[in-house]
């Protein structure tokens, strides 16, 4: 076969790190003795949680939370039982753990303690790139937070209209949390990612916090007390996305049991900063964010952060999902055949360029590597959960479109989602497919399958549900329906257990 050369387009050089910015000002850190907050945000954001409850939440709300259980169990599942980096930090749980323990280790007969169940269950949430993600905070929150709530949630016997409370809760504190510091909009104007920071442990603790202390019936103060105690453990390091090494996974998991830990200190009387976000030496300041109060408050109840979670529809890193659609849409518009290509390149906004791979050596590098992405979809017509399988990892013929002798080009994306002001969370991208006989061929896709603008249908849900279940080899489909149907019945307030009984079973 002839080379197929893909290359894949940024723009700009990585941005300088900008000064700490506290309520809205730059300052420097000479002036922090004088920083004195003008509300107390940690404690209301707490007080928000406490008092939330299901008869006060939307059907929108409602759904989306089942969504994220949904989506969350069938992909632990998944992970859980079919790699190896699930199978290995489930037998940790278990065994780290002993005997007579409440909470499931999801795929598995045997049980452990809420803290490591959710270290297993978080890791297992974020173990193969095809989960949630929320841009404002620039982390997938239920693969920490529904691990975390589960866990509590069989150990004091709750309900779902509790539990769908609980995880709505931690997810809209979590996702503005993130928000409030412009982690990771489109402009990309302030980004963790360009000092190695990952967001993940780094929002979503204080969201499975959140939950697991709901669950336990916290008031306000305990609430706040288990943020900050969850703030004392903040943290995330990219290093593991550009070895490629399991511990990228295992951020899920770590702020969930942090979490969790949190939360049980919390309950038990131990006391945390409830000044955590805000305060002089508060997550802000710690990690050099910006803080922006009107969109950590902004209609607090009223507007909803978790309505803006995406749903991948592609195993993949969120950012690759529009160049795989658009290459997708491009084989199947002009019949193209792999053979009649020359190369393919593929386009990505700027505030993405900290993500590009140009190796695979392993699992995690390949799903973060658009070479490799770009020549599977263009190859195979399709990207699902077959695409990330070893046979197609060590197909020949993907690894030698893939590899490109040039570096990667630095110039202007073919987007037009740079003319809209202000840029909206999503992330667009291109691919332009040139041609042996000198066509060229462009699409682009500005809200890829999953986003907000362009959520999965219910049935598409069900698929992907269905898929992963199915995939694992641990349930019947007659199983998978059931399980499917009691997840939809946490809405009528059955028991957690009843749905957790059905994970728990030995692969």
């Amino acid at each position: 076969h002839e080379q197929l050369t893909i290359n894949t387009v940024t723009v700009n050089e990585v941005p300088t790190v900008k000064p700490i910015k506290i309520m809205g000002d730059f300052v420097q850190p000479s002036t922090l003795s004088e920083h004195k907050p003008d509300r107390e945000y940690t404690k209301d954001l707490a007080r928000f949680a406490a008092e939330l409850r299901y008869d006060g939440l939307s059907d929108e709300l409602i759904t989306k939370a089942i969504y994220s259980i949904q989506d969350c169990l069938g992909l632990d599942l998944y992970v859980g039982t079919q790699t190896d980096c699930g199978r290995n930090i489930a037998e940790h749980a278990m065994r780290e753990s002993g005997a007579n323990h409440t909470a499931t280790v999801i795929g598995y007969g045997r049980r452990a303690t809420p803290e490591l169940a959710a270290l297993a269950n978080g890791t297992m949430g974020l173990g193969f790139e095809f989960e949630d993600v929320h841009l404002g905070c620039g982390s997938h929150p239920y693969a920490t937070i529904v691990p975390a709530a589960l866990g509590i949630a069989e150990r004091v016997g709750s309900n779902g209209h509790e539990f769908i409370a609980a995880v709505v809760a931690g997810h809209e504190i979590a996702c503005r949390i993130g928000a409030a510091s412009r982690c990771r909009d489109s402009d990309g104007e302030h980004m963790t990612y360009r000092r190695g920071v990952y967001t993940q442990q780094l929002f979503t603790v204080f969201g499975a916090a959140v939950a697991a202390g709901k669950l336990l019936g916290l008031d306000p103060e305990g609430i706040a007390n288990a943020m900050g105690i969850a703030g004392e453990q903040a943290a995330g390091s990219q290093q593991s996305h550009d070895e490629g090494t399991w511990s990228r996974r295992l951020h899920g998991g770590l702020a969930a049991a942090n979490g969790v830990r949190a939360a049980l200190l919390a309950n038990g009387g131990f006391t945390g900063p409830t000044h955590v976000l805000e305060g002089r030496y508060g997550l802000y300041t710690m990690f050099a964010l910006e803080f922006h109060p009107d969109l950590l408050m902004r209609n607090l109840g009223e507007e909803w952060e978790f309505l803006d979670v995406w749903y991948k529809a592609y195993p993949s890193y969120t950012i690759s999902h529009a160049m795989i659609e658009s290459v997708l849409k491009l084989r199947k518009e002009h019949n193209i055949e792999p053979e009649q290509v020359d190369r393919v390149i593929g386009y990505q906004t700027r505030w993405t360029q900290s993500h590009l791979r140009t190796d695979f050596p392993t699992l995690v590098t390949v799903q973060y590597g658009p070479r490799f992405l770009l020549a599977t979809a263009l190859l195979r017509g399709k990207f699902g959960l077959e695409e990330v399988q070893a046979e197609t990892l060590n197909d020949e013929r993907i690894h030698h479109f893939a590899r490109d002798k040039e570096d990667i080009v630095l110039d202007e994306p073919y987007t037009t989602i740079r003319d809209t002001t202000p840029p909206p969370r999503t992330c667009p991208g291109a691919a332009e497919i040139v041609m042996k006989d000198g066509r060229k061929l462009k699409a682009e896709s500005l809200y890829p399958l999953g986003s907000p603008n362009n959520p999965q249908s219910r049935d598409q849900m069900k698929a992907k549900f269905e898929t992963l279940i199915g995939a694992s080899k641990v349930l019947k489909e007659s199983e998978t329906r059931e399980l499917y149907g009691r997840i939809q019945r946490l809405e009528q307030d059955i028991p957690v257990t009843e749905v957790t009984e059905l994970l728990c079973q030995q692969s």
